[in-house]
């Protein structure tokens, strides 16, 4: 201590000198060391909730000591079966044996199943025989008196016939099947329609080569 006082009175003015700089810089540096403090809590934090994470503090030791159980248990089934692998080779064909048992018998679908109609299809020619036929040939008595030969259908069913560079509606089918009407092209046939898909339109027409707009 005496070493210290003697210090301290030969060094006065140096203490106070350094006293006062502290008082004047120092509200310069608190932000500087507040800064510091807080990167080192921002860093740290991770790591604490890592750590807690970890360690699992909430779970008992009886949930603790069954994990660490079933751990071992774990272990002692692979280290037994590095030791015997022949113990697992004997197994695999049971095993197979099990696989092949559960799977079904595939057989192969027969042609009455291959062939079953559409739903849709069915529709479009119930469609037809019921309603279309007899609207095809009201249009059809009708264009024929006009000497045109065929008629388009949108997928609205709305029925059009060109006139010069324009086409002009004729009618509207209630129900139209829309694209599926094609599944009733054997019907329409019969009663000496012809019947095309075009880009937009179902093209209908009654007369060899009179389908000349479809394209």
């Amino acid at each position: 201590m005496n070493d210290f006082e003697g210090w301290m009175k030969k060094n006065k003015e140096l203490c106070v000198a350094t006293g006062i700089f502290g008082l004047l810089v120092s509200p310069f540096l608190w932000p500087f060391f507040i800064a510091v403090l807080f990167q080192s809590l921002s860093l740290a934090g991770p790591i604490i909730l890592a750590w807690w994470i970890i360690q699992q503090p909430w779970k008992t030791k009886e949930e603790k000591g069954e994990e660490t159980h079933n751990q071992k248990q774990c272990s002692e089934n692979k280290d037994a079966a590095k030791q015997n692998p022949k113990a697992e080779d004997a197994n695999a064909p049971s095993e197979n044996g099990k696989e092949q048992a559960a799977e079904p018998v595939r057989t192969k679908p027969k042609e009455s199943e291959k062939k079953m109609p559409d739903e849709g299809d069915c529709l479009a020619v119930s469609w037809y025989q019921n309603e279309g036929r007899e609207r095809f040939l009201q249009m059809k008595s009708r264009l024929d008196l006009e000497g045109i030969r065929e008629f388009s259908i949108s997928r609205e069913g709305i029925c059009s016939v060109r006139r010069g560079e324009q086409f002009q509606r004729i009618a509207v089918l209630r129900g139209y099947p829309g694209e599926k009407i094609l599944a009733a092209k054997a019907e329409l046939k019969q009663d000496g329609f012809s019947i095309r898909p075009g880009r937009k339109y179902v093209w209908v027409s009654w007369n060899k080569g009179g389908i000349r707009y479809a394209l």
